[in-house]
């Protein structure tokens, strides 16, 4: 019994500075402050209805994923002393209700606002993530698919699927998450000037023809 109790005694201090040892930290990004230069942005006639940005499971997290297209594509790494303050969907609504604003008129509402808007935006993130070609060079990838539904009618209007790739500058995560954030803006730039090309004709009302009634017969 007395060797036990020295034992544990021994091995106290051990496991006091296991408990107490910090861990290391971890790096927290974001998409930053969204660009000024956005004069060349279309301005939309129509209201949307932007709905949350919506994303596969395995995308719905704070990691920062990667793959390693020279080796095995299909296999999803993350880092693991980084990651997003967010999940990239989040990220992405956040910084398309940024955008929308300064590109819409009169304006674009959120789908819990209950406000009346024309057409229903629906956005389906696929892809976020830094692939490496090579051990040192690498790209960000973004896929995303849109659909625009008439409000009114309930009508699909349009869809379209997304691919926009962009440098990363660093074989790591800052230059993911750099890389990724570029990957976002054109994502944005080239969704809002597709929007504008989407010009449903209006339902044309043809009024009631008159009642007319049969001739009487001779």
């Amino acid at each position: 019994m007395d060797r036990l109790l020295v034992r544990v005694a021994a091995a106290a201090p051990v496991l006091l500075m296991a408990c107490t040892t910090p861990t290391a930290s971890v790096t927290q990004f974001d998409l930053s402050p969204p660009p000024t230069g956005t004069a060349l942005d279309p301005r939309l006639a129509n209201a949307r209805t932007l709905v949350e940005v919506s994303a596969p499971a395995w995308l719905d997290n704070p990691a920062i994923v990667y793959r390693l297209a020279y080796d095995d594509a299909n296999q999803v790494q993350a880092y693991a002393q980084s990651r997003w303050v967010a999940a990239p969907a989040s990220l992405l609504s956040q910084r398309l209700r940024e955008r929308l604003p300064l590109a819409l008129s009169p304006g674009i509402a959120r789908a819990d606002e209950n406000l009346a808007s024309d057409y229903l935006l629906r956005v389906e993130l696929d892809e976020f993530s830094q692939v490496f070609d090579t051990p040192q060079t690498s790209h960000a990838l973004l896929r995303a698919r849109a659909t625009l539904i008439d409000s009114r009618r309930h009508e699909l209007v349009a869809q379209r699927v997304f691919e926009v790739q962009r440098p990363a500058l660093s074989p790591n995560a800052l230059g993911a998450a750099h890389g990724l954030r570029d990957a976002v803006d054109q994502f944005i730039s080239e969704l809002l000037h597709w929007m504008d090309q989407q010009r449903p004709e209006p339902v044309a009302h043809i009024p009631d023809e008159p009642l007319v009634r049969d001739a009487a017969p001779p």
